[in-house]
This record gives structure tokens, sequence and C-alpha cells, in this order.
């Protein structure tokens, strides 16, 4: 006698590739139609988290899910019925339905150029200013500024660090978010939600690389002043932001003048340049913004004309060649994954965790996605890995 053939689970369920996915980039997300051959639905579930990560697949959230009934998918036929069988006979069969155009195309997206020094040079040169010389510098190394403008000693200071990136300030991050969305599996990171105490909060955990830099260039430009007798020059920064994507618009700005009116007495001004940088796997949206904005002294008015006219050479130099000595990196999406420990759950294998039937473990990270996405963890023991997507920060300024 054969024995009898298993009941079908299937699953369909939005997915993020893995990062060492072989055909899709990160960000490429899927709608997943899995099915099981087998008849217990817990088991089954957890049966789909190992076929996930044999695929390569992260869950994202779950759509449907359901226990299919033989005679009416074998009276629909076709692919169905064909992909309902395979996973009676070898237990499982998974397709892949991309959300993007051209998914799976593993050519690099084209980076646009990044504004570096050599950009910083030209627009100080174009409005009459220029670099230290070699005697000026008087082999200080690093201890020195880097241009001459009317009465200003200037500091560039480029910041590539990415805030999230760093271990302790995602567990800083978790740990200021997470009481906002007491109930949510998922927890966006929107400053706009955070109360007046904890936006000043946020900004010092995202702000660090910033801080420094501001700390650093003060150092400098009092070393230059000092160096060249030049006691009644005026200090300014020049903050260029090329790789920090947590901070892409005013904020970065406000954080920098904030710095430099709290840390320290050298600085007198601040000038940001700040990039931004976003693609969907096929469109590419490349930004570059010069701030302060609005009403502005007549240091900021000069670089701010400078900086436009120094735009339009990099972007038709590199639309020419197609191709730029320096490019703008991709980012690394960044989320953070609560792991949690169930003690003692009842009921239906498909609810969700009840509010307090967890505890927070810790945090790690993998690749930035964005959007607040649902998710359904299961209900069972064991180490559970809850997403938490970053959303767009509105634009804001420190208070």
């Amino acid at each position: 006698m054969k024995p009898a053939k298993p009941d079908v689970q299937r699953f369909i369920v939005r997915a993020k590739p893995a990062v060492n996915h072989r055909k899709y980039r990160p960000w490429e997300t899927a709608r997943l139609v899995v099915f099981i051959g087998e008849g217990d639905r817990a088991t089954a579930l957890f049966r789909l988290d190992a076929v996930l990560r044999m695929h390569r697949w992260e869950l994202l959230a779950f759509e449907e899910k359901s226990t299919l009934i033989e005679q009416r998918v074998r009276e629909i036929g076709g692919d169905v019925w064909a992909a309902y069988q395979m996973a009676q006979t070898r237990g499982d069969y998974l397709v892949e339905l991309p959300e993007h155009f051209g998914a799976g195309n593993h050519g690099p997206p084209l980076a646009p150029p990044r504004i570096n020094e050599r950009f910083v040079d030209e627009m100080i040169s174009r409005v009459g200013g220029r670099r230290l010389t070699d005697v000026e510098r008087g082999g200080g190394g690093d201890k020195n500024a880097d241009y001459l403008l009317d009465d200003f000693i200037i500091e560039l200071k480029e910041i590539r660090e990415e805030p999230l990136g760093k271990e302790e300030r995602q567990h800083k991050l978790a740990a200021l978010f997470t009481p906002y969305f007491p109930n949510d599996s998922e927890v966006p990171l929107d400053p706009s939600v955070l109360t007046q105490a904890d936006t000043i909060a946020f900004h010092k955990i995202v702000g660090g690389p910033i801080q420094g830099a501001v700390k650093a260039a003060a150092k400098q430009i009092r070393a230059t002043r000092d160096r060249l007798g030049l006691g009644s020059a005026r200090g300014a920064v020049i903050l260029v932001n090329s790789g920090n994507y947590t901070l892409v618009d005013e904020r970065f700005h406000a954080l920098g003048e904030l710095y430099a009116r709290k840390d320290t007495r050298q600085i007198e001004q601040v000038a940001s340049i700040v990039q931004g940088l976003t693609t969907n796997g096929f469109d590419s949206y490349f930004t570059g913004r010069f701030f302060p904005t609005g009403s502005r002294t007549p240091l900021a008015e000069k670089l701010a004309a400078s900086f436009s006219e120094q735009m339009d050479v990099l972007m038709n130099e590199w639309g020419a060649r197609a191709s730029c000595n320096q490019t703008m990196r991709w980012s690394r999406r960044c989320r953070f994954s609560l792991s949690q420990t169930v003690e003692s759950l009842r009921g239906c294998p498909a609810c969700l965790l009840a509010p307090g039937s967890e505890k927070i473990r810790g945090l790690d990270s993998t690749a930035l996605d964005r959007g607040k996405r649902g998710y359904f963890p299961g209900c069972h023991p064991g180490r559970l890995r809850f997403p938490c997507y970053r959303s767009p920060s509105r634009p804001a300024v420190p208070r």
C-alpha cells in the first residue's frame, strides 16, 4: 500500500534577497509563492523558514497562508497543479515574482561623481580664495586648515561615515525608538515621532561624525591662525556629506552649526554640501544641495554661487565621459533585527506575539531598506527576528 501523499501548505510572502543572493540585489524585493508538502501547519511554518534561507531570501511580510485542497488545485491545473505535485514529491516548491523592473540584472547601477576635495578646490578658487602653500602649512601635517578666502581661514571636512554602520549606535537607536511602537513588529526610524528631549538624543547618536569633524576643524583653524599670525582672521568650515545617508537634508547642516556654536569658538560660519543618492534598481536619483539656504552671509553667498557653477561643470564632465575618478558609493542598506526569546505562548501558530511576551536580546545589522512592512513572526519558542526598517527622515533642525 502506497503511503498517503501529504497535504500542501501555500505561503505567499514578500521578501528581500540576502546580501549573498546569487541573482538579485538586496533592494530587489519580490513576492514568493512557496508550496510546502506538510500536513501540520506549525511544522510547515518552520520548514518555510528553512526554504527561504536555502534560496537566500529574507522575510519581510506574510500576505497569505492556506492549506490547499487537492481537488480544487487539480481543477485549476497548469502551473499551480504542477507546483502542488512538486511539493508533494520533493517536499517544497518556490516561485519568485520580482517587484522591480529588470530585477536580476547584476550590472552595477551607474554611480554619480562624488563631491570631493578637488571640487571644493575649484569652488574656492573661483571666488578668489586659495589653498595654503607648503610654506604656510609649515610641515604641520594634519594640523592645518585648507584655504584662505577674504578674511577667513577655512577647513574642509568630508563626512563619509554612515552612522547606522556602528553597532553601538544601533543599540542606542533601538532603545530610543522602540518605546514609540510598543506593539509593532517593525520600528520605523522616523525622527518626526520623537519628543523634543528624544530628538536631541537622536541628534547625539547620529551626529557623532559631524561633531568630531567640527572639533577637528576648530583645532586646525586655530593652529593655522597662530602659525601665520592671522589674529584677526575668522574661522569657517565646509562640511561635505558624501556618505552619510541617514542625514541627507538640512538636518546635516543644522547639526554642523549646532556643534560649531556649542563646542568651539574658532568657527564663526558653517557651509554644508549634502549629496543624496537613491535607486530602485532601474532609475537612480542624484542630488547635490548647498546650505545655508535663504538669507546668507557674504561668504555663504559667494560659496553658494560658486557651488552652483561647479556643479554644472562636474555634471557636464561626468555626462560627457560617463565616468569619473571618484564616484559615490552605494549605501549598504541597514536593518536592525531585534532578537527576541518567547518564554511561553499559547494559541494558534498563526497568531502574532502578544505584547509583553518577548525580551529584547540585542541587535544585528544586515544590509538599508525603507518603509514600514508587516511581518508575521510565528508563534513558536525560540529566537525570532523582527525586521526594523528605516523610514525617510522629515526635514528638521535641532531643537
